[in-house]
């Protein structure tokens, strides 16, 4: 491939990604009855009007209906103004069908409507502090975060083992020699052997034991970053609290995250230690990661697949004791594109933004600015 096309197909991903994450589509049927006129049955302007206008609030609250507890708690706080309000929050919308039923006097019409999700996350955390959460030393509060991905690099499986018992319970039948009287002769019996057969045993399965190749991605901090900043958080990344701080390195970090879905408390303490001796402005430290699962094809598009899972959590660090405040995960994305690396930026970028803002929507949640 040229660099000229590789040029134009990162392009064309990056804008695909740009618009699914701002907006998204959600079809809904609204009906409005109405009176018959004199000289015509036919709905006019208003009664059309009137039904697109059903039609989208009701592809609003299904588009609200796949919220996560957290961030319908937020929403509710703000249903009003957003109910009132909807054109802000509209990006596109299309009349896809339209029927007159003349027997009941109803016009129906069924809608695409395109919501802006940035716009809704914007409205939904307008009541953060624009000026930042004031921390110890003064200045706007800090949110650190260290987010890695990571690929399996390789899979120990190993076999079961069997263990089997068996018992033999005998009774031995001897039967003695048998005179015949008046003949002289001798009879001998034959021995019989009762034999019953007790078996059991274990079987013994063991986990795969699975090491994990753990990198840094850009594309990932820009996408978290992009979602904390808009949030109205001021971000850093834990690389550079580690590297001006003397905290844990990040070859530590990825060693632990290579065989392990957690910090161990030792090297976690390490972390928020640093983030405190760095900057006590520092309120929030997050720690995730995205597991990359094997690409494979989409059978709808014919373009290679590729999954990831997410998990994160949000550590309150300003106490002695810190405390984890939000949680997710494992939550899984899928990423398309032309190439199995296309792919992957695609699904690391989806699960990353919606990873971060699930996080932040827990926080607002529970009012922790």
């Amino acid at each position: 491939m040229t660099i000229k096309r590789k040029l134009i197909t990162c392009l064309i991903i990056f804008f695909a990604v740009s618009v699914s994450a701002i907006a998204k589509d959600i079809r809904a049927k609204g009906d409005f009855a109405f009176e018959s006129g004199l000289f015509s049955s036919e709905p006019d302007a208003q009664i059309k009007q009137q039904a697109v206008s059903n039609a989208v609030v009701n592809a609003w609250k299904r588009y609200t209906s796949e919220f996560t507890t957290a961030k319908l708690s937020s929403y509710k706080q703000s249903q009003n103004y957003f109910e009132t309000h909807l054109d802000e929050f509209i990006v596109d919308k299309q009349i896809i069908e339209q029927s007159n039923d003349s027997a009941t006097n109803t016009y129906s019409v069924v809608v695409s409507v395109s919501f802006n999700d940035v716009a809704v996350d914007s409205k939904l955390n307008e009541g953060n502090n624009k000026s930042g959460y004031v921390g110890v030393q003064g200045g706007k509060s800090l949110f650190g975060f260290l987010f890695l991905a990571r690929e399996q690099a390789s899979v120990k499986s190993f076999d079961d083992r069997v263990t089997s018992k068996a018992s033999l319970k005998g009774e031995e039948d001897k039967s003695e020699d048998t005179r015949l009287s008046g003949t002289g002769g001798r009879v001998k019996t034959s021995d019989e052997r009762v034999v019953t057969s007790v078996t059991g045993g274990n079987t013994l399965r063991q986990a795969d034991e699975i090491n994990h190749r753990v990198y840094s991605s850009t594309d990932v901090d820009t996408a978290v970053s992009n979602v904390l900043s808009s949030n109205n958080f001021e971000v850093t990344s834990f690389s550079d609290i580690t590297a001006q701080c003397h905290g844990p390195s990040m070859e530590q970090i990825k060693k632990e995250f290579s065989t392990s879905d957690e910090l161990s408390s030792e090297l976690r303490l390490a972390a928020v230690r640093a983030a405190k001796a760095c900057d006590a402005s520092i309120r929030f430290l997050a720690v995730g990661t995205i597991d990359v699962r094997m690409a494979d094809i989409d059978p709808a598009t014919g373009n290679k697949r590729t999954s990831v899972s997410f998990r994160g959590q949000v550590w309150d660090i300003t106490s002695g004791l810190s405390r984890v405040v939000a949680s997710n995960g494992p939550v899984q994305k899928f990423g398309l594109g032309p190439d199995a690396t296309s792919a992957t930026t695609d699904a690391l970028i989806r699960a990353a933004s919606e990873g971060a803002a699930e996080l932040v929507n827990q926080l607002n949640s529970r009012k922790l600015r």
